[in-house]
């Protein structure tokens, strides 16, 4: 429900709804489903939302930046890690780190649970995109 009203306030051009009905989809995950599998698809639909709000820019490259979510109360896994487009490191952390955040409200700061953070092994896309979070995979 939450991304489907997101998607109303985005086509409206309420892009500050929009963002907030996104990233409360994205916190709901965690209390719906304590220990049990995330529902993908939902997080999924609620990054599409969040990219789909910013201007589309030109020049992106993908990041993998990988998370240390073991003692947070996220989903049961030991990593998050993400595939991000941003035109540089600095953008992809920010974009993570607003992302754990909905998460994870009250997480430590994204610097004390990084692991990872590098170029992607994928050519950077040839086409202006939306910047941010593409996808994400659980690690156990």
């Amino acid at each position: 429900a939450w991304v489907r009203l997101g998607a109303l306030h985005g086509k409206a051009e309420r892009r500050t709804e929009a963002m907030s009905c996104f990233l409360g989809a994205i916190n709901l995950l965690r209390p719906i489903v304590p220990g049990v599998e995330c529902p993908l698809d939902v997080l999924e639909d609620a990054l599409v939302g969040v990219r789909g709000l910013r201007s589309e820019v030109a020049t992106l490259l993908p990041w993998e930046i990988a998370v240390n979510v073991r003692d947070l109360d996220v989903i049961p896994a030991s990593q998050l890690v993400f595939l991000v487009l941003a035109p540089n490191l600095q953008g992809a952390l920010g974009y993570t780190a607003e992302i754990l955040g909905a998460l994870h409200p009250g997480a430590p700061a994204l610097e004390s649970l990084l692991l990872r953070a590098e170029r992607a092994g994928l050519d950077p896309p040839e086409t202006p995109q939306h910047p941010g979070a593409v996808t994400w995979r659980a690690i156990r």
